[in-house]
């Protein structure tokens, strides 16, 4: 599938199906970054919700529990369209980031009611969607992954290139995650060097990140000022 056809003409159920997915039942983890009962008893207090709270309510528990994932910035950014026009429900990103931009994120989290089921084509393509603009706005790095969760059930989709373009690519479903396996993942992920961001360096006396591009325009302005 041509990605300019990932929108429009093209419903997110057709987008999952129309390529082949390989099933499996959980990545491979890093031990070392396994939670402690003590922190699995605290996770476990984050993400108990009632089957029947909007998926609205979740957002704030399930920030909350992400806080236990080291050098990362955890943003809620439902309805805010940083991802060429999408809005993911959580947005996983560097540290140093001040606002959720497509530069600076490691992977998203797309979020659903307790009581809806997720493991239907539809909501599998949507976060294929915001992958594949991850994949966009990002073509010197590998993998990419984005997570679905009804707070209950969770399945990752890791998405790989195989060519330079992206076109070409390995596309991993992991399912079912338990929640501690969800944590030990994102542990090891946002420390891996072909699952993360490209470095930004960019002049601190310009203000936070709103529009890297202009900001990479305005910094090569400066630097040349004195040529």
């Amino acid at each position: 599938m041509n990605d300019s056809q990932r929108r429009g003409s093209v419903s997110r159920a057709t987008s999952w199906e129309s390529e082949s997915v390989q099933l499996r039942v959980q990545p491979v983890l890093n031990q070392s970054n396994k939670l402690t009962a003590v922190e699995e008893e605290v996770l476990k207090g984050y993400i108990s919700v009632e089957k029947e709270v909007l998926e609205s309510k979740c957002y704030g528990p399930l920030q909350d529990a992400l806080g236990c994932v080291a050098n990362t910035q955890c943003y809620i950014t439902a309805g805010k369209r940083y991802l060429d026009g999408q809005a993911p429900d959580i947005s996983i990103c560097l540290a140093s980031s001040s606002v959720a931009h497509k530069l600076l994120c490691y992977g998203v989290i797309e979020v659903k009611r307790p009581s809806e089921p997720i493991d239907i084509s539809s909501h599998l393509g949507q976060v294929k969607d915001y992958i594949l603009s991850l994949m966009q706005a990002q073509p010197d790095r590998r993998r990419f992954w984005g997570f679905l969760t009804n707070m209950t059930e969770n399945i990752l989709i890791e998405i790989e290139r195989v060519d330079g373009t992206g076109m070409k690519r390995n596309i991993i479903k992991y399912a079912p995650m338990s929640w501690p396996a969800v944590i030990n993942y994102l542990r090891d992920v946002t420390t891996r060097e072909d699952l993360t961001p490209p470095p930004l360096h960019f002049a601190k006396e310009l203000g936070n990140i709103e529009d890297i591009e202009e900001y990479k325009v305005e910094i090569g302005r400066l630097s040349c000022s004195g040529c």
